[in-house]
């Protein structure tokens, strides 16, 4: 989950302009546009929820987890840049060690 939402956000221009317009949506698309987002934020939650349930994961408050981990790789199209001293796929393993050993039950 975290290495393609990754990959979706750094190889897509259509997230800079989602993120930075998406307060300009009529109400009809702005009420679509965050049905599908809960829908994928449930998405996460419920991986979470259920690591958490199956002792995989830390007990941490599972909406918390779920909004920090998709806030800090939707925030990556900002910063990231191909040429730049990590490649997509050393991102995705900094990202993914980050979250993973920050959640991950000992």
């Amino acid at each position: 989950m975290i290495a393609e939402f990754t990959r979706v956000v750094t190889e897509n221009k259509m997230f800079v302009i989602f993120f930075r317009e998406k307060d300009e949506l009529s109400p009809k698309n702005w009420k679509r546009i965050t049905r599908g987002e809960r829908e994928f934020v449930g998405a996460i939650r419920d991986i979470i929820t259920d690591g958490i349930k199956d002792g995989t994961f830390k007990e941490l408050p599972p909406t918390v987890l779920t909004f920090g981990i998709l806030g800090m790789v939707a925030w990556v199209y900002r910063w990231f840049r191909p040429d730049g001293p990590l490649n997509r796929d050393q991102l995705i393993d900094v990202f993914s060690e980050m979250i993973i050993d920050g959640v991950r039950k000992a």
